[in-house]
């Protein structure tokens, strides 16, 4: 009796080749210069053999260290904005590559008077936003507008206090939809539109990790775990976030509980498809490794994959005019994700 035809699903391509041999991808994202794509760069960070430092690796064909000896095992962050793409960890001081170098001063984010510590940016209403500094836990800080090609953080800048409530645990990252700046702490979640302050929290669920944050079709979805009840998938349009995994009646919640709790929760996103990677389950008495959950939400549909490498951090991909997503693995190599005739892996 046949309950099903096998399908096969698109396959995965490793973009250039292995960077450092069992270490994770720290950090993932592709800089794009409007005027010029062929000065177009997909970066990733990992670390040293020994452990020592973090490298930003070039990946254009022919691997090489674009940027040599930030700190070892910091998750790195990337925002690109008006031609320059910012590199953030919390504890380096902010560096910017500018389509030709990497620069401490000056550039589109006005970098030597950029505030330091930051783990996390976003740009909203021209502005860049940055949160998540360990010694001033609650302050939200935003720079000037953009303003003849950079913004400024000595004139039109200041910061905002969100929510100075322990219970709402540490800042954790940064979404946004259309009209709201999301900014998400282990157990909370505010909303910032600049004309109307909203810093107090919206709703007592917040984001598991910046890389669990995912945009797409106007929305921000979101993995938390912030206590038994809530933990699950959440998306969002700038409103109380809706539960999109707690259904009991379907079968991914048996997966969600089976997330631990010290996972590496990552995701990405398109216009319909939302899906994280949420490390190895098991789940009715049967384990699976490297596990990403796919949720369209036109379908109201869920999906699970099963791939050789555990996804650390995923990114958006422009190659050839062709948009596609790529993923950092626990093992130092970056893939292409659902590459076109592609069935293997």
């Amino acid at each position: 009796e046949e309950l099903g035809s096998a399908v096969s699903r698109l396959g995965t391509a490793q973009i250039d080749s292995q960077l450092v041999d069992n270490k994770p991808i720290l950090g993932l994202f592709q800089h794009v210069d409007q005027a010029d794509p062929t000065k177009n760069k997909l970066f990733a960070t990992v670390n040293d053999s020994s452990n020592t430092n973090a490298d930003i690796w070039d990946l254009d064909g022919s691997p090489a260290i674009s940027l040599a000896d930030d700190t070892a095992s910091l998750k790195t962050r990337f925002l690109n904005y008006a031609g320059d793409t910012l590199r953030l960890n919390g504890t380096d001081a902010p560096k910017a590559y500018n389509s030709s170098t990497w620069i401490t001063t000056g550039g589109v984010f006005d970098l030597g008077n950029m505030p330091t510590g930051y783990k996390y940016c976003a740009e909203f209403l021209d502005r860049i936003y940055l949160w998540g500094k360990t010694s001033t836990p609650y302050t939200l800080a935003y720079s000037g507008v953009l303003t003849a090609g950079a913004v400024s953080w000595t004139s039109g800048n200041g910061t905002v206090e969100i929510e100075p409530d322990d219970n709402g645990g540490e800042g954790t990252g940064l979404g946004k939809v259309p009209g709201y700046l999301l900014i998400f702490k282990r157990r909370a979640m505010s909303r910032w539109n600049f004309s109307s302050a909203f810093p107090e929290e919206l709703v007592r669920i917040g984001a598991y990790s910046q890389e669990s944050i995912v945009m797409g079709g106007g929305l921000c979805a979101f993995y938390s775990d912030s206590n038994d009840d809530a933990k699950g998938f959440y998306i969002t349009n700038g409103g109380r976030p809706q539960p999109i995994s707690h259904d009991t009646s379907r079968p991914i919640k048996k997966w969600v509980d089976a997330i631990s709790s010290s996972a590496t929760v990552a995701g990405w996103a398109t216009d319909r498809v939302f899906a994280w990677s949420v490390g190895d389950l098991t789940v009715d008495g049967t384990s699976y490794t490297n596990v990403v959950l796919r949720y369209n939400r036109i379908l109201n549909q869920w999906s699970v994959r099963s791939y050789p490498n555990e996804f650390k951090v995923f990114a958006h991909y422009v190659a050839s005019g062709v948009h596609s997503n790529v993923g950092g693995d626990d093992d130092g190599n970056v893939w292409q994700l659902d590459k076109a005739a592609t069935y293997l892996d």
